[in-house]
């Protein structure tokens, strides 16, 4: 398959302000809460790294989606990564945005396709896999991106699947994978359809 046929445009939806340079901020991610056996102190909290990358920039790979994070664009789902950030100081507030995340790994991704990998399977990186099998909770996140995940999530939800937890997790990053490429080409391809027949192939092999 081309490098055109599997990477589309990047139209962003949203400019960064030309009056703010790029900052280098950090969010502190939260696991989702097992109130049966954790105590709220012993909630995991990751800390990922945000910035703007632009192409005049240095290039930085997303390792879900295999592109410059720059390049990235998703079916449903916002190309920025917003964020209110609070000047102590002044008591002012500043939007910054962001299209790049890293983890303390060093494992770089697009914050958007990494928050729904980290709500749809666990907070360990895609990469090496450090980090918290939990789910990422979705409400430490900014507002502006919530409702879109969770939209996303449902999409992603497989009830039928009854296999083994290896199986299912499997499945689960391959659907996740289809749904935020979207498909190669729009006019002729279904995204739902391409995700049924995976199904399809995959119990047949199992």
């Amino acid at each position: 398959m081309s490098t055109e046929c599997k990477r589309q445009k990047h139209v962003h939806n949203q400019s960064p302000s030309k009056t703010s340079s790029p900052q280098l901020w950090e969010q502190m991610w939260e696991a989702r809460p097992d109130i049966e056996s954790s105590p709220p102190s012993a909630i995991y909290k990751c800390p990922v790294q945000l910035w703007w990358n632009d192409p005049s920039g240095e290039e930085v790979l997303c390792h879900i989606m295999q592109d410059n994070t720059y390049d990235v664009t998703f079916d449903d789902l916002p190309t920025i990564w917003p964020s209110q950030q609070v000047d102590d100081n002044t008591d002012s507030s500043e939007t910054l945005v962001a299209n790049t995340a890293k983890l303390s790994c060093g494992h770089t991704f697009h914050p958007t396709a990494l928050a729904l990998h980290f709500v749809n399977m666990d907070m360990r990186c895609p990469v090496c896999r450090e980090g918290n099998k939990a789910a990422l909770n979705v409400e430490c996140l900014p507002i502006e991106i919530r409702s879109s995940i969770m939209s996303k999530k449902e999409k992603l939800q497989a009830p039928e699947l009854r296999s083994s937890d290896d199986i299912r997790q499997v499945m689960t990053a391959l659907e996740l994978h289809i749904h935020l490429r979207g498909p190669s080409n729009p006019e002729t391809v279904n995204a739902n359809s391409s995700v049924t027949s995976l199904r399809s192939v995959l119990h047949s092999r199992i």
